[in-house]
């Protein structure tokens, strides 16, 4: 059987590689939710009505194709500027010295991604800018207000998605009842048991979960309320 395994694994590699992830594939097995439920309003868009909708499409369709030979003829590496890779330095180092002082590895190797993340969306952004392949100061400030936000939420879209399976096994209750208490701090000890069933777990697991939490020092207790006393990513599975 470990032998199978071991060939499965290496032979998904050669398949799913570098050339064959391209053409749709990631976007079937990587699916990207909002959570902003705001719906805004659109006019439907019926096509050039008139000559002066029609010049502007035009304007519009020139300036597309101009765009996509620019991006069809760019070829070869980026390289940054002196302000660019000073950023990056002392970015880095911060960065890097919080991630390794995070007592989960497994949160440690989510966050790995980030400066990956980072250069390529200001390479993305410089592309967007001019066909001259270099990479500025501004380019690294609009990556970092972007991946940053994304990347402090991690933990967090981590619980939610185990917390919705507390019905598959006893390890993903703690990552609920961070979840349930960090939305509903004043929820009092029955209100959270309630939800918790609610979830698909059982009375029994609960409580052998939540004195579990207690003895290693993640939950205490305040009055009819449990409290969460340490850092929820220390605990992160």
């Amino acid at each position: 059987p470990n032998l199978h395994l071991h060939c499965g694994i290496r032979e998904l590699g050669e398949l799913v590689n570098d050339r064959n992830i391209q053409g749709g594939f990631a976007s079937r097995i990587i699916y990207v939710l909002s959570e902003n439920k705001e719906v805004l309003a659109q006019q439907f868009q019926g096509g050039a009505q008139n000559v002066e909708d029609q010049n502007l499409r035009e304007e519009y369709r020139s300036a597309l194709i101009e765009d996509l030979v620019r991006i069809h003829n760019m070829t070869g590496p980026m390289t940054a500027d002196l302000e660019f890779k000073a950023a990056w330095e002392d970015w880095w180092f911060d960065s890097e010295t919080k991630r390794k002082a995070i007592a989960s590895e497994k949160l440690q190797s989510l966050l790995v991604r980030q400066n990956m993340h980072m250069l390529k969306t200001s390479m993305i952004l410089s592309a967007c800018e001019s066909d001259d392949r270099i990479l500025k100061k501004t380019h690294w400030d609009q990556a970092l207000s972007l991946v940053e936000p994304a990347m402090r939420n991690i933990p967090n879209i981590f619980r939610k998605s185990r917390a919705q399976h507390i019905d598959r096994g006893t390890k993903n209750i703690p990552f609920a009842v961070i979840s349930i208490l960090q939305s509903n701090p004043d929820l009092n000890k029955n209100g959270l048991r309630a939800a918790l069933q609610f979830g698909g777990a059982n009375l029994k697991d609960i409580d052998s979960m939540l004195q579990s939490m207690i003895n290693t020092g993640l939950l205490g207790t305040e009055g009819s309320k449990f409290k969460i006393l340490g850092d929820p990513n220390n605990y992160f599975g």
